[in-house]
């Protein structure tokens, strides 16, 4: 199904579903539309116009005289917060979804999390749970953990294995999912503590997606308000002893660095990162 490009013109009556119009261009002084629309319409200008529709997303209408009857699908502004548990990996996460936010926190870790999606701010799946008669469906979507969409009405499970992260219009579309890290260097007291280098240990090598192997790493000296660009690593899938390592990276001071690793897949898993304060070449 196709969007309806554009319509102009002095009598018409089109009838559409799905985005996909039996008369895509017409002219017409008075138009009515009568529609079911998973997509806009580029736009409508027309002198008298009345719609009467189910939209997901809303078009661009130009005209003098306008009547909508509409039913919309979208983001509601919920004055609550909502909150749901799942366990996965053996560890129980706790979600908290607020409007502008959702805030998962790691009960076995005990730290908290922002997760989003790939084109929002927040994670789009609303509620779940971990679907316990599911047991041979979750061996082959990679969890028994089932999850809604607030907007579109759609089931996902999660795919802890997967790379990229379904799309939350439900066109089918996948997108690379950014991962963010952070890690603090403490230093008190007035001397400047030299920092030579800085290792990420992990899932080396275990590279599922070739155009998605970038490791970012950055460094904050005010307290996370600007950052540094260290450089970007990139990781060879199969070579399992390979070095994600950043070499000299100045001077550390009071109350610390704070460390940003990024990357949108290619580290699976992060083990942990070293910070080098001597010169290890030097003999002691």
């Amino acid at each position: 199904m196709a969007e309806t490009p554009e319509i102009r013109g002095v009598q018409g009556s089109v009838t559409a579903v799905g985005g996909f119009s039996e008369t895509p261009t017409e002219r017409v002084w008075s138009f009515s539309a009568s529609a079911v629309v998973n997509y806009p319409s580029d736009s409508l200008d027309t002198q008298t116009l009345g719609i009467s529709a189910v939209y997901r997303q809303a078009a661009q209408l130009e005209a003098t005289s306008l009547s909508i009857t509409a039913v919309t699908r979208g983001r509601v502004k919920a004055p609550w917060a909502l909150a749901w548990t799942f366990t996965l990996d053996g560890h129980d996460y706790y979600v908290i979804n607020l409007y502008d936010e959702t805030l998962v926190y790691d009960l076995s870790q005990g730290q908290w999390y922002s997760w989003a999606d790939a084109s929002e701010k927040i994670w789009h799946l609303r509620y779940g749970l971990n679907w316990v008669q599911t047991s041979e469906l979750a061996f082959t979507q990679g969890s028994n953990i089932i999850c809604g969409d607030d907007t579109t009405g759609a089931l996902f499970f999660l795919d802890p294995d997967k790379v990229t992260d379904d799309s939350s219009l439900g066109n089918g579309l996948e997108h690379p999912f950014e991962r963010v890290v952070y890690g603090q260097m403490p230093i008190r007291g007035n001397a400047a503590v030299p920092c030579y280098g800085v290792q990420v240990y992990g899932s080396l090598g275990e590279v599922q997606e070739p155009t998605l192997t970038a490791i970012d790493l950055e460094f904050s000296d005010d307290q996370g308000n600007t950052f540094v660009n260290c450089g970007t690593i990139d990781m060879d899938a199969g070579d399992y002893n390979q070095r994600l390592y950043w070499r000299s990276l100045g001077h550390m001071r009071q109350p610390g660095r704070l460390f940003k690793l990024t990357d949108f897949g290619g580290l699976r898993r992060l083990d942990g990162i070293d910070i080098d304060d001597q010169d290890l070449s030097t003999p002691q």
